[in-house]
């Protein structure tokens, strides 16, 4: 009942054939027709006549499988492989529904929810593209990212706000551009870090992490993503010692 509730009520909203209207005529009926039968798929597997798994799943169960489907993603656009691309956005695009769906189960949201969510996310991003007094300039981000925050009641402290999951690489990466923003800041932070050569004393845990942050740096300030060129070097370096390995 309370789903029924929450449908009804949005779609009395006074907006709503106006959201409809922007929706509708930017997708084919045909991707209509495909979005719909993916959802009662989907709603099918988890129902009682469905899959025994698929019903078991829980948010949680299912975090394991959506990093590793964005990491195979990741790998297929690296390849260029056009197949391989639409079969991983396929696999990613399981997973949102998956969990749309058991939260929709619980009477919390659906994907209606999360469509409408990431919209207004999008617009309010972009109020030189959406808002009615058209401004050139690009907003700041960082700002209307901390202005949703305070509007929510959550932390807006730089820390608080990185997720304890991001690979390090990647969290080293966004705390390199985070403090380049404050000059003063970056001076203080940034110059602390340094290289040490292994070869000329033996390394604590501190020091290695100090010498991965600089380069981490050192590689955000030349456009290079740190990540990405350790993961080619690493698979590079693989190849090589399988090709001795065969010689």
């Amino acid at each position: 009942m309370l789903k029924r509730d929450r449908i009804w009520r949005y779609i009395l909203k006074p907006t709503f054939l106006d959201e409809l209207k922007g929706i509708l005529p930017t997708m084919t009926p045909e991707e209509i027709k495909q979005l719909s039968e993916l959802l009662n798929t989907m709603r099918h597997l988890r129902s009682q006549n469905g899959c025994s798994w698929d019903r078991e799943q829980s948010p949680e169960s299912l975090r394991p499988y959506i990093i590793e489907e964005a990491y195979e993603l990741i790998d297929a656009i690296d390849t260029g492989d056009t197949d391989e691309i639409l079969a991983e956005l396929g696999d990613l695009l399981l997973q949102v529904i998956f969990q749309a769906q058991i939260f929709s189960e619980r009477g919390l949201f659906g994907i209606g929810e999360i469509a409408e969510g990431i919209n207004r996310k999008l617009q309010r991003r972009h109020p030189h593209i959406f808002s009615e007094a058209m401004n050139s300039e690009h907003p700041d981000w960082e700002q209307i990212k901390q202005q949703e925050l305070k509007e929510k009641g959550k932390e807006i402290d730089f820390a608080a706000r990185q997720p304890v999951n991001l690979p390090a690489l990647k969290l080293a990466d966004k705390c390199c551009r985070h403090l380049s923003q404050d000059s003063t800041t970056a001076e203080t932070f940034l110059s602390s870090a340094s290289l040490h050569d292994p070869r000329k004393e033996n390394l604590s845990e501190d020091k290695i992490a100090e010498g991965i942050f600089y380069l981490a740096c050192q590689a955000q300030q030349q456009g290079i993503d740190s990540d990405l060129a350790l993961r080619k070097y690493v698979l590079n370096l693989l190849r090589k010692a399988d090709q001795k390995r065969c010689q």
